[in-house]
């Protein structure tokens, strides 16, 4: 099983590594204009989803450089695009942040990947999916959420697409597979085992002395200077 990261390869893997082996430091806003736009002039020799990536990145670091942050930029990139292309504004951060890190544009190799099916099996996407919905409140966590966080905001994170169409039953069985099950949630405390026999005998044995360490309690009522009256027990 190929872990998640091995779904994204960047245009020109082999330089892309040499380069970041020689200079770890992620490239400046400025930097990643200049170097798209370098691409951008060979745009005959590059896919079209690539020429995608660039005019949205280009935008993005163009408004990265004159003070926009991270959120406003990808915003702002998104909407600029016509709405069969648009994409999410946290894909593409996700974009940027691959390019400022590598210097290349993140590929999904369609076809190549492994089916949606199948990361149902992938450990460390599971995990992501576990860590989700652990931070969800019980009444919160529903297959129905869970369905409308994969098809927006994960999945499309891999592939990149607008949003993703994974089913409601699909979204459930992968729930029940990190280990949630089906159940009506309830803010009421229910205690097991209130009528077992050793039970029921320990808290006839608990009322019986209670009550006999009441009778022993004896109100006495004594009489202050003023005229008021204070109780103590003996």
């Amino acid at each position: 099983m190929k872990p998640m990261p091995t779904f994204f390869t960047p245009i020109g893997a082999h330089d892309a590594s040499q380069q970041s082996t020689q200079n770890n430091k992620a490239l400046s806003a400025v930097e990643c204009v200049k170097k798209l736009e370098d691409l951008y002039d060979k745009t005959q020799t590059v896919a079209g989803a690539s020429f995608l990536q660039i005019c949205v990145l280009l935008k993005f670091f163009e408004l990265r450089t004159t003070g926009s942050s991270r959120r406003q930029a990808a915003t702002i990139a998104s909407s600029g695009m016509p709405a069969k292309l648009n994409r999410h504004a946290r894909t593409i951060q996700f974009w940027a942040h691959h390019f400022e890190t590598s210097g290349a544009l993140p590929v999904f190799l369609r076809g190549k990947h492994q089916k949606t099916e199948s990361l149902m099996h992938d450990e460390d996407f599971m995990a992501k999916c576990a860590e989700w919905l652990h931070a969800q409140l019980p009444n919160e966590r529903s297959p129905q959420r869970f369905q409308r966080h994969l098809n927006m905001e994960v999945i499309p994170l891999l592939t990149g697409a607008l949003e993703a169409n994974l089913s409601e039953s699909t979204a459930r069985r992968w729930m029940q597979h990190i280990g949630y099950r089906y159940g009506l949630w309830k803010k009421n405390v229910y205690t097991d085992g209130h009528e077992r026999e050793d039970v029921t005998a320990y808290r006839e044995r608990f009322c019986k002395l209670f009550l006999s360490l009441a009778e022993d309690e004896v109100l006495l009522w004594r009489r202050h200077g003023d005229g008021g009256f204070a109780y103590s027990d003996q």
